[in-house]
């Protein structure tokens, strides 16, 4: 009667083996954690150390201090030196908390595994917008009406004329042709 207690221990064993795990995917297993812990500094808005790591292209391609990863050879790349700190390598994430043991083992498995991603991966596409004026698009200004036409002979003259009206001011002389040479060759000059 014992021996019944350990039945449901024994049963897998006498299966067989035991399947070998799931080997890692890059899109379902490794990006998910570059994109929570890395991109903030190595995405599409920002690049620290010159190094993208938003496509798996970018990341085996690298940063500043050469490629980022060795296929097959985890242990040798920088990646994995610097999300374990290996050979005196400053942490990453710097300040955000450091990756879990697991998500350190995915890479590792990845990178082991000969780090294949799918070819025509596209990069992150930026979707912050800014409301700074270089980028607005262009809009042309109407032509405001003057009520002293004789003065025009292009229409920046009319923005000129009608911001003075505005002002009540009236427009100075014309200079004469010495005058304009002498102003053309300070600015010049």
């Amino acid at each position: 009667m014992k021996a019944l207690h350990y039945l449901p221990l024994v049963l897998p064993l006498l299966a067989g083996p035991v399947a070998a795990a799931e080997p890692v995917d890059y899109l379902r297993d490794v990006k998910p954690i570059l994109a929570k812990s890395c991109y903030a500094c190595h995405g599409a808005e920002k690049q620290r150390s010159g190094l993208r790591l938003d496509t798996a292209a970018a990341l085996l391609r690298g940063g500043n201090a050469g490629p980022s990863l060795v296929p097959g050879k985890s242990a040798e790349s920088l990646v994995i030196k610097a999300v374990t700190g290996a050979d005196d390598t400053k942490v990453m994430p710097p300040k955000e908390p450091r990756l879990a043991p697991g998500q350190v083992a995915a890479l590792r498995a990845w990178i082991d595994g000969g780090a294949k991603a799918p070819a025509d991966e596209a990069p992150q596409v930026s979707t912050r917008k800014s409301d700074h004026w270089s980028f607005q698009p262009t809009v042309r200004a109407d032509v405001p009406a003057v009520k002293n036409t004789a003065r025009i002979r292009n229409p920046i003259d009319r923005f000129v004329l009608a911001r003075l009206e505005k002002e009540g001011i009236a427009p100075s002389p014309e200079a004469d042709r010495v005058t304009l040479i002498r102003r053309l060759s300070l600015d010049l000059l």
